[in-house]
């Protein structure tokens, strides 16, 4: 969640992690070193085409004798060394993150806990889905495919980065080519449902130029605002024949349903099961009070809804009090009428009169850039900004 003085203060507000999806990078003032083909080996060298970004060539056992050294495609064209990731590099690669957000400031940062879990699963696949880069056994450099489990879309979430000391020597280009050429080669089986997805802070721009020169397109971006509430919310206006109730749990799957219509013309949403839907109705954090829908009174039917919450353990770090809007939608045909403003005013009315110091929304929008302008009107300003990139499974 965004984290800023209230009032607007000088930084820029900075949402508390949750994944790591990080910078590449390289290093300066080390000299590349080569293995020799050995004793049933595979080996394999990363070509400047990104068709053929990974290629590999068995070595007989009689093609040299008394070595047997397992080498690694980027062993070739870094000056690491490169091998999978293993069960206890847990505390290195947790180094390596914390070092990498240290400098670059990300929007999201990894946790202990979530980065645990990723390596349990990873325990399954790490030769195809993981490596790490090493200099003298200090782990320097870290891609993670994160394969999803969604059966009816397959996607490989590209991860990792490379420490800030290690970088301007092409090490994170070299390590985005062997793990785009990785995940696409794991997807091409599952061809138009498959997808590989990469995501990059706004101002990374660097990094985003590298993303589109691969081929991974930006095609949505995640958006974190924020509002002080030192100052008066306007009353919401409606148009006619619409009104504003409170959040009634016996209306839930009225507002699941009004929210799988909200996002139906979205290409990329899916719609939200009854299981999963009670999952998030029934969370600790969720504000029923402070979430509000909105209803057709001719015909009681949800048309809108803002869905708030409370991350009370987040306050303390952020200096100050929120509520945040984590789901907001408007079905398609009632859209134009400004119900998506007056539900956003009630919730603010609702933050003020709790008491809290500021107002939070999470948008994910198709509007790769310019402005939000419904937001910006009603006084939110960009906290954190994070694109999606996507490539299909050809390369």
């Amino acid at each position: 969640m965004p984290r800023c003085p209230p009032g607007g203060g000088s930084g820029a507000p900075r949402r508390r992690p949750r994944r790591a999806d990080r910078d590449g990078g390289a290093a300066s003032g080390a000299s590349a070193r080569r293995r020799r083909p050995g004793r049933g080996i595979r080996i394999g060298m990363l070509s400047s085409s990104w068709e053929h970004a990974f290629r590999t060539t068995d070595v007989g056992p009689d093609d040299d004798e008394g070595v047997d050294i397992v080498g690694h495609a980027l062993d070739e064209v870094t000056p690491l060394r490169w091998r999978p990731v293993e069960g206890d590099d847990l505390a290195a690669v947790d180094e390596l993150f914390t070092a990498i957000e240290r400098h670059d400031d990300p929007a999201e940062r990894h946790s202990l806990v979530e980065l645990r879990e990723n390596m349990d699963h990873a325990a399954h696949g790490a030769e195809a889905d993981t490596v790490i880069g090493t200099d003298r056994g200090t782990v320097v450099a870290l891609g993670w495919n994160l394969v999803s489990t969604d059966e009816e879309r397959r996607q490989v979430f590209l991860s990792g980065g490379v420490h800030p000391s290690w970088r301007q020597l092409g090490i994170g280009r070299h390590l985005l080519c062997w793990q785009l050429a990785q995940a696409r080669q794991r997807l091409r089986l599952d061809g138009d449902r498959a997808v590989v997805v990469a995501h990059c802070d706004e101002k990374a721009t660097t990094r985003r130029d590298l993303f589109q020169r691969v081929g991974l397109r930006p095609v949505r971006r995640h958006v974190d605002l924020y509002r002080p509430l030192s100052d008066d919310v306007p009353e919401p206006q409606l148009p006619p024949g619409v009104e504003l109730e409170p959040l009634h749990p016996e209306r839930s799957e009225d507002v699941r349903v009004a929210h799988n219509d909200a996002f139906s013309d979205i290409s990329r949403a899916r719609p939200v099961s009854a299981e999963e839907w009670a999952a998030s109705m029934t969370r600790a954090a969720l504000r029923p009070e402070w979430s509000w829908t909105a209803v057709d009174t001719a015909t009681g039917e949800v048309v809108g809804y803002a869905i708030s919450s409370a991350n009370i353990e987040e306050w303390e770090a952020q200096g100050f009090s929120q509520g945040w809007t984590g789901r907001l939608g408007v079905r398609p045909r009632y859209r134009g009428r400004g119900i998506a403003r007056a539900l956003l005013l009630q919730s603010m009315r609702s933050f003020a009169a709790a008491g809290l110091q500021a107002a939070g929304l999470g948008v994910d929008t198709d509007r790769i850039e310019g402005p939000l302008c419904l937001y910006h009107q009603l006084g939110y300003t960009v906290a954190d900004s994070v694109i999606r990139h996507e490539a299909g499974p050809a390369a």
